[in-house]
């Protein structure tokens, strides 16, 4: 996956945020000491990041919490 069809972050509420909104997970790479969470960039994920950051984004709370379980099995498997 070239760097401008992906999206990384090292941060897992953000990752398990956009998860939950129905982005897909591509890779997960394993690093010391943060693990990088690897998303296919598409039209509007852009928006979901900044809305995760400014606090204007809004998730079903029982989605984000198994989005988060699955992201930690993943990371930890």
């Amino acid at each position: 996956m070239n760097s401008n069809d992906s999206f990384s972050t090292s941060d897992l509420s953000l990752a398990s945020a956009l998860l939950s909104l129905g982005y897909r997970l591509e890779v997960v790479e394993k690093q010391y000491p943060k693990s990088l969470f690897l998303f296919q960039r598409t039209k509007y994920l852009d928006e979901a990041v900044q809305g995760f950051w400014s606090g204007e984004l809004r998730i079903e709370p029982k989605s984000y919490f198994n989005c988060l379980k699955e992201i930690k099995s993943r990371l930890y498997a």
